[in-house]
């Protein structure tokens, strides 16, 4: 696993030996020698994945189509950065799309499949902006709790004339 690997890197680190990895870890010296070898691509690999799930992977496998994910991965970036909401849909419309003017396969298409590989390999677990920042709109906001304040304080007022009614008349 990849966070076994970052383990064994920091260990390096800190002075333990190759030798005493292999023990520790009851693999080959050649396996810690690549580990120590790849320092760079692990720890890259590790940091582009942010979520939990990139870390525990066993094997560090990236896509075939590192252009085209790199595209898809910066308009992503770019779409989240300015809050604008996004969808599953959008994200496989936008793959379409940066498929064909990247050229890439014509066979392409944007699966559920394609849609949940591109989420793990960049760590995105939520679409949806959290509060629906873009959807509110703020004037229309506090229209809604002003309207709302003045039900309730009706409703208030009516069960208060209601109740004094119910007394005066001996009902309670």
């Amino acid at each position: 696993m990849v966070e076994q690997k970052i383990e064994m890197l920091a260990k390096l680190d800190k002075g333990e030996t190759i030798v005493s990895l292999t023990r520790l870890h009851n693999i080959g010296k050649a396996t810690v020698t690549d580990i120590k070898n790849n320092r760079h691509t692990i720890m890259d690999f590790a940091s582009k994945m942010d979520s939990g799930d990139g870390i525990k992977r066993k094997v560090m496998k990236v896509t075939k189509y590192q252009d085209f994910d790199k595209a898809m991965e910066m308009w992503f970036i770019q779409k989240r950065s300015l809050n604008e909401p996004i969808s599953g849909p959008l994200i496989c419309e936008k793959a379409l799309e940066m498929n064909t003017k990247l050229k890439g396969p014509e066979d392409f298409k944007a699966s559920s499949g394609c849609l949940h590989k591109f989420k793990s390999r960049h760590g995105i677990h939520e679409l949806q902006i959290q509060g629906e920042l873009l959807s509110a709109d703020s004037s229309t906001d506090e229209n809604f709790k002003q309207t709302f304040q003045l039900l309730v304080e009706k409703q208030i007022h009516m069960l208060k004339i209601s109740l004094e009614e119910e007394l005066r008349n001996g009902r309670c």
